[in-house]
């Protein structure tokens, strides 16, 4: 894994160490992160960051991690990941700060703040969950719930992206089961984009109805974090 960019905070002392080298030195070109190896998912509030490993481990760095045996008034800074304990087995991970979520190759979700001493713990009445994207949970069943609460209409979800949601038809809907115009062979959703199955991408965050993305090359992913996008170009 390799990352670039702010890796310090002027404001906060305790801030710093978002890049995971070991340092909090600002880097503008691509470093090592340490450590990890094997990563399927990374997730990101900008502060801090959390990667999912093949394993089913979980890492941190950055401003809040959760560093094991930290007092809950120390000021916890990693500047390189250090595996979250108590959980294993992980199969999705996604922030909405300053919670964090872990979803359990058994259905259930694990949750923890960003704060020092926060630990883990399973989220009572959450069972038989594949993914977590803020409020919104997606089941294995490929029904969607906002909280404990079941979204009537909206089934056979692929994917969940906040407020959004992939059906396995290609087609986008929102959280309140009202379908995304103008949308369709949609294979992605990410930082409130679409990516369809011709590498076109759309804008669906803030926009009342998609926006086309102009001047780019056919993508084949998105992921984003703290209001930036980050695409992967295909071929």
């Amino acid at each position: 894994m390799w990352a670039w960019g702010k890796n310090s905070n002027d404001d906060d002392a305790f801030s710093g160490g978002q890049l995971g080298d070991g340092t909090a030195v600002d880097r503008w070109t691509p470093v090592r992160v340490r450590t990890v190896h094997d990563v399927t998912q990374v997730v990101s509030d900008g502060e801090s960051t959390y990667a999912l490993q093949a394993d089913g481990t979980v890492w941190s760095w950055g401003a809040g991690t959760a560093v094991p045996g930290a007092e809950p008034d120390d000021p916890i800074t990693a500047s390189e990941p250090v595996r979250v304990a108590g959980l294993g087995s992980v199969v999705s991970i996604s922030t909405d700060y300053p919670a964090v979520y872990a979803v359990r190759g058994d259905g259930t979700v694990w949750s923890w703040r960003q704060f020092p001493g926060s630990v883990p713990a399973p989220v009572a009445g959450l069972t038989g969950i594949r993914a977590v994207s803020g409020s919104t949970l997606l089941r294995t069943d490929g029904r969607v719930q906002v909280g404990t609460a079941p979204v009537p209409g909206l089934t056979n979800i692929t994917a969940i992206d906040g407020p959004y949601a992939l059906r396995s038809d290609g087609t986008v809907w929102t959280r309140d089961a009202v379908q995304v115009p103008g949308l369709t062979g949609v294979r992605q959703l990410g930082s409130g984009h679409a990516v369809t199955s011709t590498g076109a991408l759309w804008r669906l965050d803030g926009a009342s109805v998609p926006q086309r993305v102009d001047r780019l090359p056919r993508i084949a992913a998105v992921a984003g974090t703290a209001g930036s996008a980050m695409f992967v170009v295909s071929g």
